[in-house]
């Protein structure tokens, strides 16, 4: 037991470490690693380790793909055990996709880009769908991060009415 906690600690240091030994030189990533952080970094200064990263379009099969994904659980897992519904509720298309606005770091120190689109539900409704995508808000700040509202199915107004705060 104590072999194997001493063997994480090593292999998180090394981690934390990385970009010290490697000279803060840009982030490389490959393989499976690369498809979910989507790094894309430039020649631009402040596309370093700690700099800014990529954020991926409001067209991003991957955005899309994680939004409905988690429609599907948060239905799947919360609403139709409160509501007793045999059936779950998902999304199987989003359509009419338009970024709203995009912050830079001048204005905020996480850039993020606001979209919208509307989907097209299984249960035959076509509502909007607001969702931003943060860099640097993923996993160990090294991936992006997306929230999501859908216009009528946030419940308990996480986002406010119609999904106020993300428009």
């Amino acid at each position: 037991m104590t072999n194997g906690r001493s063997c994480i600690r090593m292999v998180f240091t090394l981690l934390l470490l990385l970009p010290f030994i490697s000279g803060f030189g840009p982030l490389q990533t490959s393989g499976a690693f690369a498809h979910d952080t989507h790094l894309r970094m430039g020649s631009d200064p402040r596309d370093r380790i700690f700099g800014r990263g990529a954020i991926p379009n409001c067209n991003d099969p991957r955005v899309l793909r994680r939004i409905t994904s988690k429609f599907s659980w948060a239905d799947r897992n919360t609403w139709s055990k409160i509501e007793n519904r045999n059936q779950t509720i998902g999304i199987q298309d989003i359509r009419h996709i338009k970024q709203r606005y995009r912050l830079d770091q001048t204005k905020s120190m996480i850039s993020h880009r606001h979209c919208n689109g509307r989907a097209t539900l299984s249960n035959g409704k076509h509502p909007k769908v607001y969702y931003m995508i943060q860099e640097r808000m993923g996993f160990a700040s090294l991936s992006w991060k997306v929230q999501f509202c859908v216009s009528g199915y946030d419940r308990w107004r996480v986002y406010g009415a119609n999904c106020r705060s993300l428009r």
